[in-house]
């Protein structure tokens, strides 16, 4: 037992190192380090200014935060400007149609405040009316009011989890709240997508389980209504709306994080199934990037190999993945520390960056770095040059495991598997496949524990990867 234990660990070791070198040698990534703010922060909010600059407020480090900075893109540098009135972290901020910025809540906080950035100072507006922890959702509607949904929050004697149907809408004419009809359902984690007509489509979260169920509100008559639910229960999945009107989602747990992802039909209130992305992910987030007709998704990646997170990006008019990469260090929550710029680069701001030695060690990062996935030469529809046999996941494995592989152009494929005799014990496949990514699933059921072998052959092109059953 104890050898098989030992050849295990080291061919676990072999196939980490070799998907390591293959990403690195396939997948370029477009990263540059800009400057570090001057405060370290963990769970602070972002917005783009009306002048394209980055307005960074509050976080966590020793306590929530107060301060503001600026990253102004003509100087490429961080400055501050003026504090908020009250320190807070995991509060949203949002850009109003007048210009001004509005601070909302934080944990724990009911407050709000209004930034002007022509004179940057900060003001004390209406207060939201629900107490809120986190997982709620902030749209803006097109008539420029700004709605919170759900969310959770503990009961006074922390006994129990409170799941709430709470909704608010802020007027920015006015400058105050006021409570709007609830969601049918209480819910937290889940999302919220603008839709073309104006109205607001709530897709999954949780109560004690995760959820399928969704809800449209209509801002005209004030009411939330019941529509089709998705196929799969999703908690954390990310969502946006497509150039066509309807609304992709993707991603998610419970039960398990996921790599589905589904189209939902606006016209005629249906959901169906589009290709899976490449790394199962939950708590990510999607960007439009419209200059190339792709959809990024941006962090949130589980059950890798090591412990670096990934993004990929995904063809949004054939709905299909394209390619993946990592992020220049190991950071937590990259999707929460991210926003897209006017000129559709991504910012990297923030969060916790981390080591895995004997004990896990993390802290909060002043780092900053900039995603360039529209005008870099090098990076510019990067997709793998050479046919690639992926490290199956998961490894070992028991009993189904799956194995991915790309190709360059439409070909014969043979995907098999052998025992460590050399037996052929499966064809998994043996057909034509277009250009691109592709997965099959073997199911060893039958088989005993031991160390197995599979092989491609698609043009001129072969070769062969290990694998560990344990039972």
């Amino acid at each position: 037992m104890r050898n098989i234990l030992i050849t295990t660990l080291v061919l676990i070791t072999f196939c980490i190192t070799d998907a390591q070198e293959k990403l690195g040698k396939v997948f370029g990534e477009t990263w540059v380090e800009i400057d570090s703010m001057h405060e370290a922060r963990v769970g602070h909010a972002m917005v783009i200014l009306p002048d394209g600059n980055i307005l960074v407020t509050g976080g966590e480090a020793n306590g929530n935060i107060a301060s503001c900075e600026i990253y102004d893109l003509n100087t490429d540098k961080w400055r501050y400007t003026t504090s908020m009135n009250i320190a807070r972290a995991r509060h949203s901020l949002v850009l109003l149609k007048g210009g001004k910025v509005l601070a909302i809540g934080g944990y724990r906080e009911r407050s709000c405040e209004l930034f002007d950035p022509l004179t940057e100072t900060w003001t004390i507006t209406d207060s939201v009316p629900t107490l809120r922890l986190d997982n709620h959702t902030v749209t803006i509607l097109k008539d420029g009011r700004i709605l919170i949904a759900g969310g959770f929050r503990y009961s006074q004697d922390f006994t129990h989890v409170e799941y709430l149907n709470n909704c608010e809408i802020y007027n920015p004419v006015t400058e105050s709240w006021s409570i709007v009809d609830s969601l049918i359902t209480g819910r937290w984690g889940h999302t919220a997508i603008l839709l073309e007509d104006g109205k607001v489509l709530i897709a999954g979260g949780s109560t004690l389980n995760a959820l399928r169920s969704c809800e449209i509100y209509d801002p005209i008559n004030n009411k939330w209504s019941a529509t089709t639910s998705m196929k799969e229960s999703r908690s954390m999945p990310a969502s946006i709306l497509l150039p066509n009107g309807n609304v992709f989602i993707s991603g998610g747990d419970s039960p398990g994080t996921k790599k589905s992802c589904e189209i939902f039909d606006v016209k005629n209130k249906e959901w169906s199934y589009s290709s899976e992305m490449l790394d199962y992910r939950s708590g990510h987030k999607i960007y439009l990037i419209s200059n190339k007709n792709q959809l990024l998704f941006f962090g949130g990646a589980d059950f890798q190999s090591t412990y670096e997170d990934t993004w990929e990006t995904y063809d949004q008019i054939n709905l299909t993945p394209v390619n993946r990469g990592i992020f220049p260090i190991k950071k937590i929550n990259e999707a929460g520390n991210s926003i897209k710029l006017n000129d559709e680069r991504i910012a990297l701001i923030g969060g916790e960056e981390f080591e895995m030695t004997s004990l896990p060690f993390r802290w909060p990062s002043k780092r900053c770095h900039i995603l360039n996935l529209v005008t870099s030469v090098e990076n510019l529809e990067r997709i793998p040059q050479d046919y690639l046999l992926f490290q199956n996941f998961p490894n070992p494995f028991n009993p189904t495991t799956k194995i991915g592989f790309f190709i360059t152009s439409y070909s014969k494929v043979r995907l098999e598997v052998y025992d460590i005799t050399g037996r052929l014990i499966q064809v998994l496949i043996n057909s034509y496949k277009q250009q691109g990514y592709h997965e099959a699933e073997f199911n060893s059921e039958k088989l005993t524990s031991g160390v197995y072998f599979y092989k491609i052959t698609a043009n001129n092109y072969s070769e062969v990867k290990k694998m560990i059953l344990l039972k």
